[in-house]
């Protein structure tokens, strides 16, 4: 175990909102990391991102920099967009 896993332990035995605050925030960062990771990969700047989209840029860079969760409709769209396969998991904690 790391130390920064024995700290996150730690947090969760000590506030019981811990853990869930924790899952939604890293889910947000892992969603921003692969929308920013597909958006370099097409060599789009973010306007041009946007406009294939369909969305507003300010909603996608919100994304990227983890200030707004996004909606399941977004990412089927941006998927649909670039001929990628939308896929939500479930782990058990």
């Amino acid at each position: 175990m790391t130390q920064t896993d024995e700290l996150i332990q730690e947090m969760c035995d000590n506030d019981p909102n811990f853990l869930q605050m924790y899952n939604e925030d890293s889910v947000r960062v892992e969603i921003a990391i692969q929308i920013r990771t597909l958006r370099d990969s097409k060599k789009l700047s973010a306007n041009e991102f946007a406009k294939k989209v369909n969305l507003p840029v300010s909603r996608i860079k919100d994304i990227e920099s983890c200030n707004a969760s996004v909606d399941i409709d977004e990412l089927s769209k941006i998927a649909n967009v670039f001929n990628h396969k939308l896929s939500i998991e479930l782990e058990e904690l």
